[in-house]
C-alpha cells in the first residue's frame, strides 16, 4: 500500500476524529510476540495494544 492508501484507509475505517502522530505511516504486516514488522522488516516494539499480556501470535493462544 502507498501512503495515501494508507492514510485513506485510515480514515475509511477510523475515522477523522482520532488523531495521528506520524508524519509517514508505517505499514505493518505481521506481528510476533511483543513485535510489530513494517513491509521492510524493520522491527517495532507494541507497547499499545495487548501485548504486555500475551503478545502477538503466542502459541498457547493461537492453538
Amino acid at each position: 500500500m502507498t501512503n495515501d492508501e494508507i492514510f485513506a484507509a485510515r480514515r475509511r475505517l477510523i475515522g477523522r476524529n482520532v488523531s495521528i502522530a506520524y508524519r509517514r505511516p508505517v505499514h505493518l504486516v505481521r506481528g510476533s510476540m511483543q513485535y510489530l514488522f513494517d513491509a521492510d522488516g524493520r522491527r517495532y516494539i507494541d507497547g499499545y495494544n495487548n501485548v504486555p499480556h500475551v503478545g502477538h501470535c503466542h502459541p498457547r493462544v493461537v492453538d
